[in-house]
């Protein structure tokens, strides 16, 4: 167990021996310059412990302790006291403590470019390196400005240097290997040949004297072994047949208008691809120039180009072509690694937010692989063109310094990147194995609910939300450490989103108007062109129904609404047996009249009488009395129906009854 009370270093306990070793940092006394504030365990075994003075690695098993910073170091960066609060390691050599002085990074095993010293007793005056070519045999050529031209041997340590003889104030400028091995060297006074085997300096045969005279710029062999020649004051171009020993000064109105483009404007670069082109770049600007072997055309591709401004107006300081119709650049204004699509005259920068180390880019070069190396005054990048994946490598820097666009080359000898320095060549290994990347963390940063910061519980990570904050946004991020490739997101509410939606730019999820209801949003990320990590991070929400949506208010309109249908049928089944009990009465009623009205004696003494008729045979005065007895009936029922009862009715219903009664007229009557 290792444990830090306060101002005594740091304790190891055994727990088998129950005994304790403590080691003070060769500080006698107990104060806060002895204070450990953060301990962790290294993949090597080893402690890593940031104190109040500085970052310490301590061997588990001897206590042996190194300082991650002189006190030298610690006095360049702050003239108070760092304050070590915490620690996390990025990678098994690489860590990042928050001091109070900001974050300091550093590493116990930082990369280092491999020295070749090329100064010497004779050559100490070494100054710039001006051009660096492999060439074909595998050997190493430097030129440096105070003519030195250094060979350095496939073994990467035996060197020879040699010097342009019998010319005066002399200085080496470019460097280019033809078909035969020779090597071309570029001056401020014309161009020289170098014959390798014979150790000789030549001048070309058939020069014109406009070049014995003029600086040279560039030189360039193509696909076809000529030599292409830029010189610098007076801008001109040249191309050197070597199958007939001819010099042809290219004339063309795209190169006048090229040159005319700023003062004393010139070619700074040549190079070619493999589609035949030959391309053609500036640091004074004037864009990009090509010419293509097999047709003889010549073009500007940035004059008609949406980006000519950036393309035209900055000067740029190297290209690189690859298969893919892209030209691969760097300028010197900050804008990191430009990729330009001349097929679709596309731009795309690659900076530092997308995973360089700085902006500004010192050189580039690529290896067989068609993989880029840019090197910053921070270290080295390989960069993949296919995936722009970026991997970076911070090197070890204290006895020189980087300056910017100095000559790189891919040596696929060594497998190394050579840059060239005055006085030494500098080596990184490009074979260096690359981390596995760490699984990437999903991390949500803030919640805004109706554009208010919100924050979740932190034991369920949820939020309750009322029925009125529907509108929601989600802001997320994550930690990336061990890399700075670019890094995609992932995220699907649960709920709301049928699928997963991926993002890179955006890192913000929306969502409006959402319905109440229970929602998780999970949230993943990865590098680009990586598998996405098994971490999801979630949290989860509820957004409360309104009043009228909640179920104990729809139950009690369910019970309300029931018990009203309930009421409106009792009540409608009571009139309905109210009404039929009305009419019930009423038919009763109305049968009694009829029974009070129709006497049953009567009505059995009628019959009989017609009866009688019928047996003797008086079958008229049967039927006159019977259409008599009927007319008395419909004369009852009729007076029965109406209420109150007419007089012209009744009277009527007597002259009947009279008329049954008169006994075939023996009673006389008056109906009045």
């Amino acid at each position: 167990l290792w444990y830090a009370p306060w101002g005594l270093g740091l304790i190891k306990y055994d727990f088998n021996s129950r005994t304790e070793q403590q080691v003070l940092f060769g500080m006698k006394e107990i104060s806060e310059n002895r204070t450990i504030n953060s301990i962790l365990k290294t993949a090597t075994g080893k402690i890593v412990c940031a104190g109040s003075e500085n970052i310490y690695e301590v061997d588990p098993l001897t206590l042996e302790y190194k300082k991650a910073f002189s006190k030298t170091e610690i006095n360049e960066k702050t003239t108070n006291q760092i304050y070590n609060n915490t620690l996390i390691n990025s990678s098994a050599s690489d860590y990042w403590a928050g001091t109070t002085q900001g974050l300091i990074y550093f590493s116990s095993e930082i990369p280092k470019w491999t020295e070749l010293t090329l100064s010497t007793k004779e050559n100490q005056s070494l100054t710039e390196c001006t051009d660096l070519i492999l060439c074909k045999n595998g050997k190493l050529i430097a030129s440096y400005y105070n003519n030195e031209l250094v060979v350095i041997e496939k073994n990467r340590k035996e060197k020879s240097t040699y010097k342009i003889p019998n010319v005066e104030e002399i200085h080496q400028t470019e460097l280019c290997e033809d078909f035969d091995g020779n090597i071309w060297i570029g001056t401020n006074k014309g161009i020289f040949q170098f014959d390798p085997v014979k150790k000789q300096f030549l001048r070309p045969p058939l020069m014109p004297k406009e070049l014995s005279d003029s600086i040279i710029n560039v030189l360039y062999s193509d696909e076809e072994n000529n030599i292409w020649i830029g010189t610098r004051t007076p801008f001109s171009l040249y191309r050197f047949n070597k199958n007939n020993f001819f010099f042809e000064k290219i004339n063309s109105p795209i190169l006048t208008d090229f040159a005319n483009f700023s003062k004393q404007n010139r070619i700074s670069q040549i190079t070619g691809d493999s589609k035949h082109n030959i391309w053609m770049i500036s640091q004074l600007g004037g864009g990009i120039l090509n010419y293509n072997l097999k047709t003889g055309i010549w073009k500007n591709i940035t004059l008609d180009s949406k980006h000519s401004k950036l393309l035209l107006e900055n000067g740029l300081v190297n290209i690189i072509p690859d298969s893919s119709n892209n030209l691969w650049l760097i300028e010197s204004l900050g804008n990191g690694l430009i990729q330009y699509n001349y097929s679709s005259d596309k731009v795309t920068f690659f900076r530092r937010t997308d995973g360089l180390q700085s902006d500004y880019i010192h050189n580039i070069c690529t290896d067989i692989s068609g993989n880029l190396w840019i090197i910053t005054e921070y270290g080295i990048t390989r960069f993949n063109p296919n995936t722009y994946n970026a991997t970076n490598t911070t090197l070890a820097t204290v006895n020189y310094t980087l300056y910017p666009y100095q000559e790189c080359i891919f040596d696929p000898y060594s497998s190394t990147i050579v840059y060239g320095l005055n006085n030494r060549l500098l080596f990184f290994n490009a074979s260096r194995p690359i981390e596995t990347l760490k699984p990437l963390i999903p991390i949500i940063d803030e919640i805004l609910v109706n554009n208010q910061a919100r924050f979740p519980d932190p034991l369920s990570h949820s939020l309750n939300l009322n029925p009125d904050e529907k509108n929601i946004a989600i802001d997320f991020t994550t930690v990336n450490l061990n890399t700075s490739g670019k890094v995609k997101f992932t995220y699907q509410l649960e709920g709301a989103d049928t699928e997963w939606k991926t993002t890179d730019n955006m890192r913000t999820a929306s969502y409006s108007s959402l319905s109440p209801g229970k929602y998780t949003f999970k949230l993943k990320a990865a590098y680009e062109n990586e598998k996405w990590s098994s971490l999801i991070t979630a949290f989860s929400f509820t957004i409360a129904p309104p009043v009228w949506q909640t179920w104990w208010f729809i139950t009690l309109l369910i019970l309300a609404l029931s018990l009203a249908v309930y009421v409106f049928f009792r009540y409608r089944i009571k009139s309905v047996r109210k009404e039929a009990d009305l009419k019930h009465t009423i038919a009763e009623t109305e049968m009694m009249a009829l029974r009070a009205q129709m006497n049953p004696h009567f009505i059995f003494n009628c019959l009989n009488s017609i009866d009688n008729l019928i047996q003797t045979d008086q079958k008229e005065k049967a039927t006159d009395y019977l259409a008599k007895f009927a007319q008395l009936i419909r004369a009852i029922l009729r007076i029965q129906k109406t209420i109150p009862f007419p007089a012209g009715k009744i009277l009527k219903h007597c002259n009947c009854t009279l008329k049954w009664n008169s006994y075939d007229g023996i009673i006389k009557y008056n109906a009045t």
